[in-house]
């Protein structure tokens, strides 16, 4: 499912994949629009959240992973 067509349901678990910069968020795309669907993906789910992210060549998560302290 996209993270567009999941505005406005519900689900015990969501997995987020793909939290890596050039990834998520698109660089050809607005980052705000992106942060937004970020948020969105996030409060889907009801009880857990499962964010999947590879790190940088530096060790580092991309950017929305940064952001929210993962």
């Amino acid at each position: 499912m996209t993270i567009h067509s999941s505005k406005g349901l519900e689900f015990n678990t969501v997995i987020l994949t793909g939290l890596r910069d050039g990834t998520f968020p698109d660089p050809a795309t607005d980052v705000a629009e992106e942060r937004r669907l970020f948020y969105v993906a996030c409060t889907r789910a009801e009880e857990r959240l499962i964010v999947l992210y590879h790190t940088t060549t530096d060790n580092e998560p991309g950017l929305f992973a940064r952001e929210a302290g993962f």
